[in-house]
């Protein structure tokens, strides 16, 4: 299958961007990822380092992953899923596809649904 690396992950920079109130947020995004080609060919690219860590054969962290149906980023988030599920067993994985939306009304329950995933309570 294959996944973005292109539009639909700049698009989500994009939305960020409105979703937060930092001033010149894109600016900075640019400042610390670089280029649009350059973020799409670096280790920061989340597909990058997935491919990256699956053909080492290196082991995988525990992931706890989940995001609310209402948020504007859910699209993203359920490719990233599709992502990671393509590695099988290999991999820990838990996802969430639940009612919310992208604040703190969302995050504060999964807080500490991760944290006992993550096996720290």
């Amino acid at each position: 299958m294959q996944f973005p690396l292109n539009s639909r992950l700049i698009e989500a920079f994009r939305l960020s961007g409105k979703m937060f109130t930092v001033p010149d947020f894109m600016t900075n995004t640019s400042w610390i990822f670089g280029s649009e080609e350059e973020f799409l060919a670096s280790d920061n690219h989340v597909y990058n380092l997935i491919d990256h860590l699956a053909s080492s054969g290196a082991k995988f962290p525990r992931i706890y992953h989940s995001c609310g149906e209402q948020d504007p980023l859910y699209s993203l988030n359920c490719q990233l899923k599709d992502k990671f599920e393509t590695l099988g067993n290999h991999l820990d994985y838990q996802w969430q596809s639940l009612p919310g939306e992208h604040n703190w009304d969302f995050w504060d329950p999964e807080l500490k649904k991760i944290m006992s995933f993550m096996k720290l309570i």
